[in-house]
């Protein structure tokens, strides 16, 4: 792939390049996982033949956003405080997929907890 190393984080043209470009890696998840829990229809926009789907760990939320979004239920396994931002490290309720979440700060967070964390359609990486 061929462009700034914005553009390419941005908007990677393959698997390999999305999960080797960023640290934390992006999340990828079974379509068909994000499918149960998208009842806002944000899924729509993908390609028909989009069996994964990519996720910046700085794109999920932990408060809802305005624009419609899925809701991921998870569990927090792993809070790592890191200077200005933490990486939160999740268990998604009904998926084997281990996922991270990038956030300015330290959010008022405990490892154990059960939270809700929150993706747009502008996240998502077919």
């Amino acid at each position: 792939q061929v462009g700034t190393p914005m553009e390419i984080y941005a908007r990677p043209a393959t698997m390999f390049v999305a999960e080797f470009i960023g640290s934390p890696a992006m999340n990828m998840l079974p379509l068909d996982y994000l499918a149960q829990q998208d009842t806002q229809g944000v899924l729509s926009q993908l390609p028909k033949e989009t069996d994964t789907v990519g996720i910046r760990p700085d794109d999920m939320q932990l408060a809802p956003p305005a624009a419609p979004y899925i809701t991921l239920n998870a569990t927090l396994m792993l809070f790592e405080a890191a200077g200005a931002e933490s990486h939160l490290y999740l268990n998604l309720a009904g998926s084997d997929q281990p996922t991270v979440v990038r956030t300015a700060g330290q959010p008022p967070v405990s490892e154990g907890e059960t939270l809700q964390v929150y993706v747009t359609s502008d996240a998502l990486h077919p």
